[in-house]
C-alpha cells in the first residue's frame, strides 16, 4: 500500500483533535519500544492530553492519497518524529 503526499501544513489547532500518531504508538505498546527519556516524556505529555492536539498547539496536518481516497492525517509532530525513528506506521 503506497500512500501519497499531497500536501503537509503545520496549522495551530483551533480546537481538539485525536492525533492520529497516538493511535501507531498505543498499538504497539509504549513499554514495548525501548524509548529514550526525553521520547518518554513527549509520550507522557501526549498521554496527558488524552493522546489529543489540543486547542491552541502545533500540529502536523497532511493530506494524503491512500488508493485513490484522500485522507486528512493529524498528530503532535513529536509523535510522529517518533512513529517514524521506530517504523511504527504500517508499510
Amino acid at each position: 500500500m503506497i500512500v501519497e503526499l499531497i500536501k503537509e501544513t503545520n496549522p495551530k489547532s483551533r480546537k481538539n483533535h485525536d492525533c492520529d500518531a497516538c493511535h501507531w504508538v498505543l498499538h504497539e505498546g509504549i513499554n514495548r519500544m525501548g524509548y529514550t527519556r526525553p521520547e518518554l516524556r513527549v509520550l507522557s505529555k501526549a498521554r496527558k492530553s488524552n493522546w489529543q492536539i489540543l486547542k491552541g498547539d502545533k500540529y502536523l496536518r497532511q493530506l494524503n492519497r491512500d488508493i485513490g481516497d484522500l485522507v486528512t492525517f493529524k498528530a503532535i509532530p513529536e509523535v510522529h518524529k517518533i512513529c517514524l525513528k521506530y517504523n511504527l506506521y504500517p508499510d
